[in-house]
């Protein structure tokens, strides 16, 4: 963030705190919020998005997180780059399933990794033999495979993204992590 766009999410945020009165956050936590923005390299205008939108359904003045999710999506949404629904990758496996038989080799094109992915956790099996009276638990059991393919991809960009920023500091997070892992594994066996 450059020292106007800092300046401009700070007037920002004291502008949006008033419309939560009964909110506790300061000058302190405003500080704090763009730090966390400027970290995660957010620009202002997507910090701005990310507000509004946030604002639209937070009943509380919005954490970081909210924020930064709410102007993910309206990123993906401009850019016309987001993840089909939940509902919508179900529709798009069962689609696989009804054009194609399980002996069927060829490449099926699927709308994004993820929905394949989840179509393979799911166990393509599973789909042609389901009985449309499973098929509501079914659809549960796949949301919820979806949604953590989605997650892990999400969480595992915001760790690459988090490890590159803080360089050699990461590097020792993982050496430490390790020996004290390799310490465990000795006072097990030892005990």
């Amino acid at each position: 963030m450059t020292d106007q766009e800092r300046s401009a999410t700070v007037k920002l945020l004291a502008a949006v705190l008033k419309g939560y009165p009964s909110s506790k956050a300061d000058a302190q936590t405003i500080a704090v919020y763009v730090s966390a923005f400027e970290f995660y390299g957010f620009t202002f205008q997507q910090v701005r998005a990310g507000i509004m939108k946030a604002m639209r359904t937070s009943k509380f003045f919005p954490t970081v997180a909210e924020i930064c999710e709410a102007a993910e999506k309206m990123e993906e949404h401009a850019a016309g780059t987001g993840k089909p629904s939940a509902w919508e990758a179900w529709e798009e496996a069962l689609r696989f399933a009804k054009e194609r038989s399980p002996y069927d080799s060829r490449p099926f094109k699927w709308s994004c990794p993820e929905v394949e992915t989840a179509v393979k956790r799911f166990g393509r099996m599973s789909l042609w033999e389901l009985e449309s009276k499973n098929e509501g638990t079914a659809r549960a059991q796949f949301r919820d495979l979806y949604n953590r393919v989605l997650q892990d991809k999400k969480d595992k960009a915001v760790m690459d993204m988090i490890g590159r920023k803080l360089g050699a500091q990461y590097a020792g997070l993982i050496e430490t992590t390790v020996g004290k892992m390799d310490m465990l594994g000795e006072a097990r066996r030892d005990g």
